[in-house]
């Protein structure tokens, strides 16, 4: 056992020559670990504000401003020439004033739109032409026509076929769908050749043209009515003798049926007569309007709004009007017309064929 020396005694009590025993690699190792606890429990349990607070900066969000970009100055404008200005682009909407109306380009389609009448939203029908049109089939078909020595007169066929089908225009396919539907008649068509003309020429193929049998080169007349598309009636006066009407039914070939001025009560023989021979059979007096040549020009657009308002509310409507030029102008712009306000023009058979439909 080493002597303890005086030297030794008089040193202090835990002091070694004034330096500190180095510690060991473990007590160093949990005097970290003791660091770093009392750090982490500070966080935990002051929320971080012992350590961080002198780091976070605490000042109110406000948005930044908007950079305003300078504008440059505008170069002076310099002429492009001609072949080195921009081509305007394929797609680009044709300016207002070169923008045709909806009803222009769908006549010129052929294409037939019929929209419900005024605001009211609803279906629409659009009619596409079949390439039929305008001519219909060339008269006399033998199937419907006997020969006599007056000339020709309708038959009913051998397989039934009969002339108020055969000669008829055909009736639009959509036209059971209509809402509306108005057929016109123009009457006393032949006696004049001008008046004749002016029908077949510029009224809708739909409306429908009557022959006057006391009319002139009504064969031909009525061959060009046909052809134009418009079907065709054989017009006959109120008081017409037995011999002399079937001379007057052998006047030309290709009619669907009679158009008369005789009263409904007096129609009985001549209704035998349509019926044996598969004729349709009007009587003018029995249509929803009756326009004579002589009517004025404002009765005449007045009675234009009445049957629309009859075919808006019962569904049909049918007009007899005698083909004077001025009535026939203003019918040609008033058909013409019809589909934009929900009305469809129909053939005049295709009504008096259904009375009811």
């Amino acid at each position: 056992m080493p002597q303890a020396t005086l030297k030794d005694l008089d040193k202090p009590l835990g002091r070694d020559n004034g330096r500190r025993p180095a510690a060991s690699g473990r007590e160093r190792l949990l005097r970290f670990g003791l660091v770093w606890g009392v750090a982490i429990g500070a966080v935990l349990l002051f929320g971080g504000h012992l350590l961080t607070g002198g780091l976070i900066s605490r000042s109110a969000l406000r948005p930044a401003a908007t950079p305003v970009a300078a504008i440059p100055a505008v170069p002076a404008k310099a002429d492009v020439p001609a072949a080195t200005k921009p081509a305007p682009p394929s797609n680009a909407a044709p300016p207002a004033s070169n923008r045709r109306p909806a009803s222009d380009i769908e006549q010129q389609a052929g294409v037939a739109v019929v929209r419900p009448a005024g605001n009211v939203p609803g279906a629409i029908i659009i009619s596409v032409p079949d390439g039929s049109e305008p001519g219909l089939a060339p008269a006399p078909d033998p199937r419907v026509t006997a020969d006599t020595p007056a000339g020709p007169l309708p038959r009913i066929g051998d397989d039934g076929s009969r002339a108020a089908e055969v000669y008829a225009r055909p009736t639009p396919p959509h036209a059971a769908m209509a809402p509306a539907r108005i057929a016109v008649v123009v009457d006393g068509l032949g006696l004049s050749e001008a008046a004749t003309r002016q029908a077949i020429e510029t009224l809708p193929a739909d409306v429908t043209l009557a022959l006057a049998a006391a009319g002139v080169d009504l064969p031909q007349a009525a061959a060009a009515a046909r052809q134009s598309g418009h079907e065709v009636l054989l017009s006959l006066p109120a008081e017409i003798p037995g011999g002399d009407l079937i001379t007057a039914m052998a006047r030309f070939a290709g009619y669907a049926g009679i158009l008369t001025a005789t009263s409904a009560d007096r129609l009985g023989p001549l209704a035998q007569q349509a019926e044996q021979r598969g004729l349709l059979l009007m009587a003018a007096g029995r249509s929803d309007l009756l326009l004579p040549q002589t009517m004025p020009a404002e009765a005449v657009e007045q009675a234009f709004a009445r049957a629309e308002r009859l075919a808006q509310r019962n569904g049909r409507a049918i007009v007899v009007a005698e083909g004077s030029p001025s009535l026939l102008r203003q019918l040609a712009r008033w058909t013409a017309s019809l589909e934009r306000r929900g009305v469809l023009l129909v053939p005049a058979t295709s009504l008096i064929a259904n009375s009811k439909g």
